[in-house]
């Protein structure tokens, strides 16, 4: 039935309808609607199915929607997500009120959301499991739009070109997964709260850290990862010893060959603290993003790796769209002598990934992860943002350094600009994360003599934004160029912020 429902709502999704001038007639119905003979949470399927099968008719593709049909299936949704609201809040002592919410739980835990085919779409907790949902703006999807206790997912999301052009029509669209809790391992620590230690390194400090390569055939560019990740052990250390909760670490700064040794480090230095202390260390995830080699005429990979506290990969997500290398850039990361207008693009030589991932994460919450380009297109991110009730939007990059500008919520650099706006849309927690290898490189074209552009004098390498209800903050965590050491940020999560914009 929940089944036949998404599927409806999946329908709906697909048709180019005036369903912003029907949602706000539908709510108005659906509030009117006089009181049920028992509460939803206490109906049994076949009950149900009575409120619902008016609905069903309206998933045949030959009927033409209307406004009523319209609001047929989303009174239909809104009673769904009344009977799964004991599942967001169950009664003392865990009770459920009948065998079929039990059954709806089991179906979650395989990852499949609340309905048994996930093929249609899913329905899933409007927040993470122990995680108190905080005030949000509205959701801009119709059927989410009257849902309080669950958030329904599509199958698929639009995607933009994977080269740039952020064209719906292309028809491109990538598959949305979901990972809950329960398919993570249990954790017997007590959860950080809403104020857990943060760490963040560059990891790629110096131009001898890791290379930007070129191709001839095609025009490609890649990243040959050489000395920064010798910094890992002294990052990693530091978190465990200083209690970090989350370690986050940007775009392309571990090498997919060396992921085992990263696992091993963490697994090492989570074993050596419990020896240590008799306890394990506060560090739950280390969030990391890797590049793999392609052999030539191939392409590799860009993505990032969620790691547990014992190194086990619980997800991983790959880079949608390529950032491709315009002339100008080229000759900034010293890829040509000189600047050179008619020079072509160069393109990332990477795979575009066709997967999405919602990944529950137990004590932390919510999160998705938007890679550098993924951030400057509307598809898919714009669901995420606006519908499934992230905590956590982690934008890994690996750029020039982004820093705040003026004392206003528009003009900022790109990925600022970018992480306002999902910060706007209801994400409660933004962390962007940069290397110094790409200013490093500038500083390097801007040094040469003739130049007209000074070095920078400092590099950001993480951007946090906070939405509450007393409205946005942020931090920017900024080092001296170049950088002396290894480069590692810790601290409380809400230590240091300020309001957005600053004055």
């Amino acid at each position: 039935m929940l089944a036949t429902l998404c599927a409806a709502v999946h329908w709906w999704n697909l048709q180019k309808r005036p369903v912003a001038t029907w949602l706000p007639a539908a709510e108005v119905v659906i509030a009117s609607d006089p009181p049920r003979s028992k509460p939803a949470d206490q109906m049994q399927p076949a009950e149900l199915l009575h409120y619902v099968e008016a609905a069903l008719a309206d998933c045949d593709r030959r009927v033409i929607p209307d406004q009523n049909r319209f609001t047929t299936v989303l009174r239909a949704m809104n009673l769904l997500d009344d009977w799964h609201e004991p599942l967001m809040h169950p009664a003392p002592g865990g009770l459920l009120p009948t065998p079929a919410h039990e059954d709806a739980l089991v179906q979650l835990g395989r990852g499949r959301g609340y309905n048994s085919d996930p093929s249609i779409g899913i329905m899933i907790p409007l927040s993470c499991e122990g995680m108190a949902p905080i005030a949000r703006p509205p959701r801009t999807s119709a059927p989410n739009a009257v849902l309080q206790s669950t958030t329904y997912v599509p199958p698929f999301l639009a995607a933009g070109d994977p080269d740039g052009e952020d064209l719906a029509s292309l028809g491109r669209t990538v598959a949305v997964r979901y990972r809950p809790p329960s398919l993570l391992r249990i954790d017997p620590r007590p959860a950080p709260g809403s104020n857990p230690v943060v760490a963040v390194a560059p990891v790629h400090q110096d131009p001898a850290d890791a290379a930007v390569i070129s191709f001839t055939d095609p025009d490609r560019y890649g990243l040959a990862v050489m000395a920064g990740v010798d910094r890992l052990p002294a990052i990693i250390g530091r978190a465990v010893d200083e209690g970090a909760h989350m370690v986050f670490l940007p775009e392309m700064a571990v090498e997919e060959s060396q992921l085992g040794a990263l696992a091993d480090l963490i697994q090492s230095l989570s074993t050596r603290h419990f020896r240590t202390y008799a306890r394990l260390p506060a560090l739950r995830y280390v969030v990391a993003g890797c590049v793999s080699r392609a052999d030539p005429g191939d392409f590799g990979r860009n993505f990032v790796v969620v790691l547990d506290h014992e190194g086990v990969e619980v997800a991983r997500q790959h880079k949608l769209s390529r950032w491709n290398l315009k002339a100008h850039h080229q000759f900034s990361y010293g890829l040509t002598p000189v600047a050179d207008p008619d020079a072509g693009e160069l393109f990332e030589n990477i795979a575009a990934g066709e997967e999405v991932w919602i990944v529950d994460l137990p004590g932390i919450g919510r999160m998705s992860t938007l890679i550098c380009a993924d951030m400057s297109h509307n598809d898919p991110g714009d669901f995420l943002i606006n519908n499934v009730g992230l905590d956590w939007l982690h934008a890994p990059i690996m750029d020039r350094t982004n820093v705040v500008i003026r004392a206003s919520l528009s003009g900022q650099p790109w990925m600022i600009d970018r992480a306002l706006r999902a910060a706007q849309a209801g994400v409660r927690r933004v962390v962007v994360t940069n290397s110094v290898l790409f200013t490093a490189l500038i500083n390097e074209t801007n040094s040469r003599p003739g130049s007209s552009f000074a070095p920078y004098a400092r590099c950001s390498i993480a951007f946090m934004l906070e939405t509450d209800t007393a409205g946005l903050k942020y931090r920017d965590v900024a080092v001296d160029m170049p950088p002396a050491g290894t480069i590692v940020d810790i601290a409380r999560w809400s230590d240091g912020f300020k309001p957005f914009p600053p004055p």
